[in-house]
């Protein structure tokens, strides 16, 4: 795969410059991180280029170096990138699910990500050249977050309405709201008569 000997400067899809990680998904695709292009390439079993996604840049679904790749049992594509200090995690068509990070030195700050990893366990590793350590991070499934998105909703109802008088509708409608303006208006408020 790629051609050889371009002193790593090729730039069109299936060729790379400075490619450093690999990962292999269930179906047995490889993706590359293409370091130097700024992208992710992916391969078929046997080799053939599928497609490529991500490019030079800093905002979401960008890259500035990536360098660790892996891929979770769901197919999501994590990538390390060493100049921006960050993960992001993409779907298996190359769309930005989240992203994690920055540069810093507190828990859940990279300085040089070089690497990445996942265990069968959800558990995600990631490698900084500097200061020289590895940081460990839970992955929840799709089926796990649905459980809990479940879970949580269903929690949501039980809890009473910010703002409800006991006894009282949530939202009365308009229709109650001017019965109720009709009701007071017809309140007498004296007598006018002597």
């Amino acid at each position: 795969m790629g051609t050889g000997g371009k002193k790593h400067t090729l730039t069109s899809p299936g060729d790379f410059a400075m490619p450093t990680n690999l990962a292999v998904d269930g179906d047995g695709n490889l993706y590359v991180a293409d370091t130097f292009n700024d992208r992710v390439e992916i391969f078929d079993a046997v080799g053939n280029f599928i497609r490529t996604f991500g490019k030079a840049g800093d905002g979401r679904g960008y890259f500035a170096r990536p360098k660790g790749i892996a891929i979770d049992r769901d197919g999501h594509i994590w990538v390390a990138d060493a100049v921006q200090d960050r993960v992001q995690v993409f779907t298996p068509e190359g769309q930005v699910l989240l992203w994690m990070g920055g540069h810093g030195v507190l828990p859940g700050q990279f300085s040089s990500l070089a690497g990445l990893t996942i265990a069968k366990n959800n558990r995600v590793f990631t490698s900084e050249q500097y200061p020289g350590r590895v940081q460990m991070f839970r992955y929840f499934t799709d089926a796990e977050a649905r459980v809990e998105k479940a879970r949580r909703d269903a929690e949501e109802q039980k809890k009473p309405a910010l703002g409800k008088v006991p006894g009282e509708p949530a939202n009365p409608s308009a229709a109650g709201r001017a019965a109720q303006k009709d009701a007071s208006a017809a309140k007498p408020q004296g007598s006018a008569a002597q």
